[in-house]
């Protein structure tokens, strides 16, 4: 993003430190910043020599959306008791935004999920993990799971007395 001075003698452009921004190139009557971060910073330019003659220039800089997330995992069907690791994609028009997913579980007596995508199976039937951007859950995707219980054999006594003698 430029920010323009409209001044036709050449200028100096200072501003606060502020997490939000980074100075890429600084120009006679403009300064050229990257967002790094959601936030606002201020930006006061004057002209050179003098610092009486100053106008102060607030930025905002908002959270880059995401065009599309896509979800995966190994498998679509888990026993109880095993991990499964959905995976979380992302883009956006913004060149250089990592996206940081939020994953949550529909039901979390069947499946529960951590902050890095990995569903534990803790109870039988199906459920749905959503993932969205943290700064935007407008959007977000969902990928469906099934949770079976392990089959178990059954025991079957067919004598419900029996005489032992020691030994």
């Amino acid at each position: 993003t430029y920010v323009p001075y409209p001044h036709p003698n050449p200028v100096h452009i200072g501003y606060d430190d502020n997490p939000a921004i980074e100075t890429v190139e600084t120009y006679e009557t403009a300064v050229k910043i990257k967002a790094k971060e959601v936030g606002t910073a201020e930006f006061k330019a004057y002209l050179k020599e003098t610092e009486n003659v100053n106008d102060v220039i607030v930025i905002t800089v908002s959270n880059p959306k995401l065009d599309y997330i896509n979800l995966s995992a190994e498998k679509s069907e888990i026993f109880v008791g095993e991990q499964v690791k959905v995976e979380a994609i992302g883009s956006s028009l913004v060149e250089g935004f990592t996206p940081t997913f939020v994953f949550e579980t529909s039901n979390k007596k069947i499946a529960t999920v951590d902050e890095n995508g990995l569903v534990t199976a803790v109870g039988g039937g199906k459920v749905e993990i959503v993932a969205y951007e943290k700064n935007d859950p407008t959007l977000y995707q969902t990928i469906s799971l099934n949770v079976k219980y392990v089959e178990t054999a059954s025991l079957v006594i067919e004598e419900t007395n029996v005489d032992l003698k020691v030994g």
